[in-house]
């Protein structure tokens, strides 16, 4: 009997140490989704020119986008990706969330033998056509999430009319000498292409705050070092 209370006793131990062992795993996974989830990194992020296009003209502006690109399109290598592009036809702006972890840096420095500063801004971003034309000119708003740094990032003034391929680009920051970019970027990540249709996204729940630019909107200059 005794011993039959000892299996017992043994029997519920063993069951108890594993429910609570999956119940902290389950726990983790969330904490880690909801820290490491886009959140509102996903959101519009409105610009002074789409602000006041949008107050002008709010009947007719409108925004568009990629199914294909909605998730996140990755480089080769997996060290960043691409997400969330969108096209604003009224004032032909771009905008696209760039994002990458924390071990792209450790990787980067890795491969490529080469001291790489993670407390700062290390990478510059540019859009390619496929005449071979750079769009320099962007701002950005920079997010950190748990693991994940994300570039919300908007070039104006690029219009879909005259473009059969658009791509970002991305380089280390101080290989941008006097406003002379590598042949060679780092990574490479589709943005448009004239063979796949953009498609209506709807916009109404992402209208700007206050009807006012977001906060925090930097020039991308400040990025080059």
């Amino acid at each position: 009997m005794e011993e039959n209370t000892k299996k017992i006793t043994l029997g519920k131990l063993i069951s108890g140490s594993i429910c609570l062992l999956a119940a902290a795993l389950c726990i983790f996974v969330l904490i880690m989704s909801i820290v490491d989830s886009d959140g509102d990194i996903s959101d519009i992020i409105w610009n002074e020119k789409a602000v006041e296009a949008l107050t002008d003209n709010p009947g007719s502006f409108t925004v568009e986008y990629y199914k294909a690109y909605e998730d996140h399109y990755f480089t080769e290598d997996g060290f960043f990706s691409v997400s969330k592009i969108r096209y604003m036809p009224t004032v032909k702006q771009w905008q696209m969330t760039i994002r990458y972890n924390k071990s792209t840096l450790e990787r980067l420095s890795e491969d490529l033998e080469r001291e790489i500063d993670r407390e700062n801004d290390v990478f510059a971003f540019a859009l390619k056509d496929n005449e071979g034309k750079l769009y320099t000119d962007f701002e950005y708003k920079k997010t950190v999430k748990g693991r994940y740094t994300y570039y919300r990032v908007i070039f104006d003034d690029i219009s879909v009319r005259t473009l059969e391929e658009l791509n970002i680009c991305i380089w280390f920051s101080e290989d941008i000498k006097d406003g002379v970019y590598p042949d060679s970027p780092l990574g490479v990540l589709p943005m448009y292409n004239s063979q796949m249709p953009l498609n209506e996204y709807k916009y109404k729940k992402e209208l700007p705050e206050n009807n006012e630019p977001a906060k925090g909107l930097l020039p991308g200059k400040q990025l080059l070092k």
